[in-house]
């Protein structure tokens, strides 16, 4: 991925260690770039035929960039289109949003409660938490190293959200009782919806 100056675009965020410093050691890649995009239709539909996933989930799809070679955004639709085409039926799950991305992807997990006047979201797609939701006992995501300090203000409106559960290397094993009780009260979840997704 390029920046509009033609520069490449490197990762500068706190990710994936817990060192606390940022990670400029990748690039983004832009899925507009026709090589890239082949790569990642290739390796998504192996994961469908050799293993029977039902559904996917794409990281990082709200970044973007105006690069002035590949469209990100058209890209990500080409994929998404594509995706579509080989294997219907097939969940496609996106993380974080902007409104563009409304018509590509049915479902996101959010960083907070969504973007946008009065959750619009809401009238195309759906919620659920964040993959730095910790999972019970342990508080760890077992992707995600801000699921050890998860601030309660992060957290996505509860009746919007679609519960999730987050399982470690030891959630099954050690805390087999508290997932069942987030299975348990998932059970009786009900979603409330805001006005806006509701309007035809």
């Amino acid at each position: 991925m390029m920046d509009p100056w033609g520069r490449e675009r490197w990762i500068d965020w706190i990710d994936w260690d817990y060192d606390l410093a940022m990670d400029r050691k990748g690039m983004m890649a832009n899925p507009g770039h026709p090589g890239f995009r082949r790569q990642m239709l290739a390796r998504a539909s192996r994961l469908v035929e050799e293993f029977g996933v039902d559904g996917l989930f794409l990281d990082i799809t709200a970044a973007w960039e105006n690069d002035p070679r590949y469209s990100v955004y058209e890209g990500l639709a080409d994929w998404v289109e594509e995706m579509h085409r080989r294997h219907p039926g097939l969940l496609l799950f996106a993380e974080n949003h902007y409104d563009l991305l409304w018509g590509l992807f049915p479902i996101f997990h959010e960083w907070r409660a969504p973007i946008g006047p009065e959750g619009s979201l809401y009238r195309y797609a759906r919620q659920t938490y964040y993959l730095a939701h910790p999972a019970p006992g342990s508080l760890s995501a077992g992707v995600h190293e801000m699921a050890w300090n998860y601030p309660e203000q992060r957290m996505a409106r509860p009746e919007l959200t679609i519960p999730t559960l987050a399982i470690a290397d030891n959630t099954i094993t050690k805390h087999g009782k508290a997932a069942e009780q987030v299975i348990d009260n998932a059970k009786n979840w009900r979603q409330e919806l805001p006005e806006i997704a509701r309007q035809a």
